[in-house]
């Protein structure tokens, strides 16, 4: 099936006539368009009652899956943890707003969750030792949102099967997706 993307920032990067195909690689959710790492371009979609949601991604650093690997925090006792990498980069964007989202593993452990974005020519950021999360809610609460809750797990790309698929093939591990409910990275 295949769709044609109304985002005006995206339709910036691509052509305005591409037909984007979304499909489902069984890690997530969520349907992906990319051709990563060719281009370093994603289009994700879903659908909440009948009401599409459309997110564009750009990988600044794709990061790695460092020893031991952090995972995504559960909300519910069936829900899928993700792989958190380290040095991850991606650009999107929040409520009109672009932003770079961004981890990185810290002495103590625990992973940071940073938010960038411009105003004008200054540079802004936010971020949490808590959750991605944690990060996009309080980057909303900062915006004037305070009532809105996104998922990090969506807004960072954690989700994205192709980066995970790709961090895996560049340390040579096996690629499993399907089926998995927990992301274990078996070295």
């Amino acid at each position: 099936m295949a769709y044609v993307l109304g985002s005006s920032q995206r339709n910036n990067q691509i052509n305005q006539r591409e037909t984007l195909v979304f499909t489902n690689d069984g890690y997530s959710m969520r349907y992906f368009s990319h051709q990563y790492p060719t281009s370093s371009f994603i289009t994700a979609r879903y659908i909440s009652g009948n009401r599409p949601f459309y997110f564009w991604y750009k990988v600044v650093s794709l990061g790695y899956y460092p020893t031991p690997v952090k995972f995504t925090q559960k909300n519910s006792k069936d829900c899928i943890q993700y792989q958190i990498p380290d040095n991850y980069s991606i650009e999107t964007e929040v409520s009109k707003i672009k932003i770079r989202c961004e981890t990185k593993y810290q002495p103590n452990g625990k992973v940071r969750f940073t938010i960038v974005w411009k105003v004008n020519r200054s540079e802004w950021s936010i971020y949490s030792d808590r959750s991605a999360t944690s990060a996009v809610n309080a980057f909303l609460k900062k915006h004037n949102r305070p009532n809105s809750n996104l998922s990090g797990v969506y807004i960072f790309g954690f989700d994205i099967g192709r980066l995970h698929e790709y961090r895996l093939e560049i340390i040579g591990a096996p690629v499993t997706l399907a089926g998995n409910l927990e992301r274990q990275l078996d070295l």
